[in-house]
């Protein structure tokens, strides 16, 4: 529900002087948890495929996807957490963010721009009609051209 009388105490709220404040790096899990997740999962699912298809020529391919999707897990969905605590008069609230290297950032913007590209190169070869079928590509890529971190409030 939204509440005038609520809003404005919590504005006065962030808006009061700290009068202390401290930061944490929270987890999820535990480090080496963490780990045996991210290496465990990618390789668990390719080694049942390999089953399923028993060729040993797409053993390198996935292996090589199976790497990748170890990072992508470990420091995209299991990342840690950067928390800020701010005590004033008024009561406490904090912040919080993602550790995500900007790398990862920068690295997903740069596929939206390359989205963003393909589409209008399609637009050119195809026509209107091309976003037909992939609209949704071609407006999620504008979208993620300004993809960056987040950081989000509490009290």
């Amino acid at each position: 529900m939204h509440d005038k009388e609520n809003e404005l105490k919590l504005n006065g709220l962030y808006n009061a002087k700290v009068i202390y404040q401290w930061e944490a790096i929270g987890r999820n899990f535990g480090h080496t948890l963490r780990w045996i997740v991210s290496i465990g999962v990618p390789f668990l699912g390719y080694s049942l495929l390999m089953l399923l298809i028993q060729d040993m020529a797409a053993v390198p391919v996935l292996f090589f996807i199976g790497l990748i999707m170890t990072f992508v897990i470990r420091y995209l969905f299991l990342a840690d957490e950067h928390i800020c605590f701010y005590l004033t008069k008024k009561g406490i609230h904090f912040t919080t963010e993602q550790i995500i290297p900007e790398m990862a950032y920068k690295v997903m913007r740069g596929f939206a721009w390359f989205g963003v590209a393909v589409s209008f190169f399609a637009v050119t070869i195809i026509g209107p009609m091309a976003f037909v079928g992939a609209g949704a590509c071609a407006l999620l890529s504008f979208k993620m051209t300004g993809f960056e971190s987040k950081i989000s409030k509490s009290y």
